[in-house]
């Protein structure tokens, strides 16, 4: 899978640099991950921002959703956010 390639070849690349493009994206909360890191680039840090109709409910960083999906799997977003609620208590 190229997109994992990818992903690890740009920690290489944020040791290496000081300055690194953030993108920002907002996202539905029913869209499932890997429909969102199929749209990651290498060269550009991405933060995701949850959407419900019209307000923003968080925003999660690259390496979170991405730590998410190999724990556990193909989830939407709004199963991420209570993934991420769990942890942190």
């Amino acid at each position: 899978m190229y997109i994992i390639d990818d992903l690890l070849f740009k920690s290489v690349l944020l040791k290496k640099k000081d300055i690194f493009k953030e993108k920002n994206k907002f996202y539905e909360k029913n869209s499932k991950i890997l429909d969102i890191i199929r749209f990651f680039c290498f060269n550009k840090y991405h933060v995701i921002y949850f959407r419900d109709e019209d307000r923003i409910i968080n925003k999660i960083s690259e390496k979170q959703l991405i730590s998410i999906y190999f724990k556990y799997g193909n989830l939407t977003l709004s199963e991420c956010l209570q993934k991420i609620e769990i942890r942190e208590e």
